[in-house]
């Protein structure tokens, strides 16, 4: 049997075009398809670490696709999973990111610590240190914060100068909105780790960090029968492959693209003659 790795791409971000709603309902077709008809286990993949399980749940009940929430993995609950599982000393987190970082974190048992939004009382660097690194940074955990600043990258950079763990959710560089690139978590780490010169474990795609850590939270042993679908080839294929997992990208052909099956629309997958790479 295959399980497929199937990302909704709905940024919280932006705002869904008419296209995007007619994409909606192709993908709840697959998403049904695959179910009901092909019988397979769907584990959805994000890397949107302002988004939450809880999230997606609500998403796919108004797709009216019923997903385990066991099987939802997004960057905010992989960060805090990798740290349980890889640094067990770390008890105290500095985090740039929404508040569902900062909830997953706890989730886990760990004392979030954060430059809150009045982040402009604090007058200078001095009073920084005196009021966040005093109280002890084990790790560094990098999300994408819409409100950025420089005390909140001064913190990071001083803190894992000091060795604590260096970890980000994701290394997405923009985002569109409306035809325009924005910032993404990507640009944000790169001001730590220019500073710092440490680079940040990744634990969302394109590492490999999160296909290995659901492979082995569902017993999959056998990667050929894994099939990740994405509409990313940085991000959702590179990251397949660098698991060895097979990938099918969803877009236009391009010269250099390393995945195994290559569909023009998520519509051509709701076909069920499409569907002879999975038998």
């Amino acid at each position: 049997f295959f399980f497929f790795f199937l990302m909704i791409r709905r940024p919280p971000r932006s705002t869904q075009s008419r296209s995007s709603a007619a994409s909606d309902v192709y993908k709840r077709q697959v998403l049904n398809y695959l179910q009901n008809e092909l019988h397979k286990s769907i584990y959805v993949l994000s890397n949107y670490s302002e988004l939450t399980v809880e999230h997606f749940m609500k998403s796919f009940k108004d797709f009216h696709v019923s997903i385990p929430a066991e099987n939802i993995y997004c960057s905010s609950m992989l960060a805090p999973k990798y740290l349980a599982k890889n640094y067990p000393e770390v008890k105290n987190v500095y985090y740039l990111g929404y508040i569902n970082l900062k909830s997953q974190l706890e989730k886990y048992g760990y004392t979030a610590i954060g430059v809150e939004d009045n982040h402009t009382k604090l007058t200078s660097y001095d009073e920084v240190i005196k009021t966040y690194l005093s109280r002890g940074i084990h790790a560094v955990v990098v999300g994408y914060d819409h409100y950025i600043n420089a005390f909140k990258i001064y913190m990071a950079s001083i803190a894992v100068s000091k060795g604590a763990r260096f970890l980000a959710t994701n290394s997405d560089p923009s985002y569109d909105v409306k035809g325009r690139l924005m910032p993404d978590t990507g640009a944000m780490l790169s001001a730590i780790e220019v500073s710092t010169g440490k680079k940040a474990e990744i634990v969302g795609k394109p590492s490999k960090i999160p296909f290995d850590l659901i492979c082995e939270d569902h017993g999959i042993k056998d990667r050929s029968k894994v099939l990740m679908i994405g509409d990313t080839i940085e991000t959702d294929i590179n990251g397949a492959t660098a698991a060895g997992i097979d990938g099918c990208f969803v877009g236009k052909m391009k010269e250099g693209i390393n995945a195994k099956y290559v569909v023009p629309s998520v519509s051509f997958l709701s076909d069920s003659v499409n569907f002879k790479i999975a038998s």
